[in-house]
């Protein structure tokens, strides 16, 4: 199929979904109705874990994305009857305490390709947040009492990382600032964690065609669209949020700024 038609064919698909998901919202209502009447808990894992295993059984070869699919609706309806039996929570004040705590204490935190603006960006957030902004590469250099290209120019790459895990653990027990990563920080699984813990992590995406390469010792003379081919799935484990940088770095700090601001008010710990 051509790609309009892929497209014409989905946007078929999509009104359809809206109609099953508004109904099923529905009877979610009804059963919190029911379970009110009878003070029946909200949450049923049982009846849950049913759900999820016939989901997995019936959708072999994309579980994954089945799953979190159906893991995103039980949570809806879970909030749904929570929202009807007792009242919408975020309504309170104990609620806009909470959320207002979130916000101020999450930390926002960038990860992408070298040269995808992560430096730029993210002093344009400091600037218009004024919170702190801490570059994992600079903590690495610090630490090590030399550049970041003079670390892997005598000690070699491994030996940078081995220090930039160290720069990032040390980083994110910070709370409320911007932390820009380096390029390559997804490539050790251990850096996950700990961002993860700290904050909301935003995939820089950009045209692999703009990304400069001139002062980077791990980006020269390298072909930064296999690089980007290698490195994608774990710019996919790690991102929560994605964020389009091939405009104006203050178009997609203002960007990450409204969405964080959502986002961190919506979080489930």
């Amino acid at each position: 199929m051509e790609l309009a038609e892929i497209r014409e064919e989905i946007d078929r698909i999509d009104p359809e979904l809206l109609k099953l998901f508004l109904k099923r919202l529905d009877c979610s209502s009804e059963v919190a109705h029911t379970k009110k009447e009878s003070g029946a808990p909200v949450i049923n894992a049982l009846r849950e874990e049913e759900i999820i295993r016939a989901v997995r059984e019936e959708s072999a070869g994309q579980e994954y994305y089945a799953e979190k699919l159906f893991r995103v609706l039980l949570e809806i309806s879970r909030e749904r009857q929570n929202e009807l039996i007792d009242g919408d929570f975020r309504d309170s004040e104990s609620w806009k305490a909470v959320s207002e705590t979130r916000k101020s204490s999450l930390n926002i935190i960038l990860i992408g390709m070298p040269g995808s603006g992560k430096t730029t960006v993210s002093g344009i957030l400091g600037n218009m947040t004024g919170r702190p902004v801490i570059e994992t590469d600079d903590l690495a250099a610090e630490t090590a009492g030399r550049s970041v290209p003079e670390i892997i120019e005598s000690d070699g790459e491994d030996a940078f990382r081995r220090i930039e895990s160290e720069a990032v653990r040390k980083a994110a027990l910070s709370s409320g600032v911007i932390i820009a990563t380096g390029g390559g920080t997804v490539t050790r699984s251990e850096n996950y964690l700990p961002l993860h813990r700290s904050g909301i992590i935003y995939h820089l995406e950009r045209d692999t065609k703009l990304l400069p390469t001139d002062g980077r010792p791990l980006s020269s003379g390298t072909d930064m669209m296999e690089m980007y081919r290698r490195r994608r799935h774990m710019y996919l484990s790690f991102r929560d949020r994605t964020a389009d940088n091939n405009g104006t770095a203050e178009n997609c700090a203002a960007q990450i700024w409204e969405d964080f601001l959502e986002t961190a008010e919506k979080r489930r710990f």
